[in-house]
């Protein structure tokens, strides 16, 4: 191999080595929000989890189409602590159907929409899906008391 060839080679594995890029910017990085937890768990301990699926839901959005604020379709939400029927969920440009119920979009984000419901003061429902991680959250209230759930979404 001739000098100018040898310098070529070491120049070219120089500039990939110290190119400030992410790994998930790579083709062998993280494909998925699954690999990217794998990945970005190595050498950190159980208490970051928290932190490495926030890192790895902003990679990869678990509802990507409805971060397009104009995005309208309907999801399928895992209810097993609650019911062995999955529920639907419907979002349009005014309103999240859910279990029957429109529910008035009070607020929609590119990571997440908010929508309420009450006949009064002590009765209603709240709703809460987070885009990125695909987990939507209930509140019912009902004379006053408040339950609530959560339940992972998708489309």
């Amino acid at each position: 191999m001739k000098t100018h060839q040898k310098i070529n080679y070491f120049l070219c594995a120089a500039v990939i080595y110290v190119l400030p890029c992410q790994v998930s910017a790579w083709p062998w990085g993280p494909q998925n929000f699954d690999e990217c937890v794998l990945e970005e768990m190595k050498g950190r301990t159980k208490d970051q989890r928290s932190l490495v699926y926030k890192v790895c839901s902003r990679k990869f959005p678990a509802l990507e189409n409805y971060l397009d604020t104009d995005y309208q379709g309907t999801l399928i939400c895992d209810t097993q602590r609650i019911s062995h029927d999955p529920i639907k969920v419907t979002i349009d440009s005014k309103y999240v159907k859910i279990i029957g119920i429109d529910v008035e979009i009070t607020d929609r984000t590119t990571n997440e929409v908010h929508a309420e419901h009450f006949k009064d003061k002590a009765n209603g429902l709240k709703f809460f899906l987070d885009f990125m991680t695909g987990v939507a959250t209930v509140y019912l209230y009902d004379d006053g008391a408040e339950l609530f759930d959560y339940f992972p979404c998708h489309e």
